[in-house]
């Protein structure tokens, strides 16, 4: 009982020591409360922090490629040139490339675990990639012949079926790869970037609005997503790994070298680094 009453006075102390911490400053409360949890913890926006910066931006762009993706073809309806060349403004022709949007998503949970924990988040968001470039492929190119409805809607199956499968992944990459005093705040990053994504996909199409009224007015919003494509493959390269993953593959040493270098910015006396793997076992 007395055990318990010190564990409650000492909580209930640290709780007013941050209060007071967090009074008198114009300090941002997430950055303060990281402080007091880890008061070696590097800033947000310190040198320290710049190389686990890079590794959580290649989840960040994974998310925000998904949401470009998956809010396109709501806007895409408007450009007359894709609505005589492959949809049509008739509800049933409109809800069936909103079901053809959907079925990648559908299929995709299937093959995250043997994905994720089987070849690793990294790989996770490279196989996505490819499937989302395919995707893209057979939208810009395959609707070129006669059938063009049915080519766009075979790519927005497979291109959502990748972007899915990078977008979830990219979620579990920026929370297992990011420094610890920054979890929460990266973590909490995924409706706001996938948000992002979704503007930028309707600010594409409003500025394809303006552009000349041909086939390409409208394969061009869809082309853009190469771009996300392009700089994930090549990230994927320079990024490492996640410990956690590494740790259940039994690759300690791995594990052990990403937290020294892309959290513990190459100190290999930072007590993050035993900690951080004694929680991961």
């Amino acid at each position: 009982m007395t055990q318990l009453k010190n564990t409650e006075n000492k909580e209930s102390l640290a709780d007013e020591n941050i209060s007071q911490a967090l009074e008198g400053t114009d300090e941002p409360a997430e950055i303060l409360m990281a402080q007091k949890m880890d008061p070696n913890a590097p800033g947000l926006w310190s040198k320290q922090m710049r190389k686990n910066w890079y590794a959580v931006m290649f989840g960040i762009l994974a998310l925000a490629s998904n949401g470009y993706d998956a809010s396109l073809p709501w806007f895409l309806p408007n450009l007359k040139t894709f609505t005589d060349e492959v949809s049509s403004t008739d509800n049933y022709a409109l809800a069936t490339i909103n079901i053809a949007n959907t079925i990648g998503g559908f299929l995709a949970p299937f093959f995250y675990s043997p994905i994720f924990d089987g070849l690793g988040r990294r790989k996770g968001v490279l196989i996505g990639s490819v499937f989302a470039f395919i995707g893209i492929a057979i939208q810009v190119f395959g609707t070129l012949g006669e059938s063009k409805l049915i080519a766009y809607l075979a790519g927005r199956c497979v291109n959502q079926f990748g972007v899915a499968i990078s977008g979830a992944v990219a979620n579990m990459y920026i929370i297992e790869v990011s420094h610890p005093a920054w979890r929460a705040f990266f973590g909490g990053l995924f409706g706001a970037v996938w948000v992002w994504g979704m503007y930028a996909s309707q600010f594409v199409v409003f500025i394809a609005s303006f552009c000349p009224a041909t086939s390409w007015q409208w394969r061009v919003p869809i082309l853009i997503q190469v771009v996300w494509v392009f700089i994930l493959s090549y990230m994927y390269f320079h990024v490492p790994e996640t410990p956690r993953f590494l740790v259940s593959r039994g690759r300690q040493e791995e594990a052990r070298k990403v937290i020294v270098d892309w959290m513990a910015n190459g100190d290999e006396l930072n007590p993050l680094i035993d900690n951080q793997l004694d929680d991961l076992k």
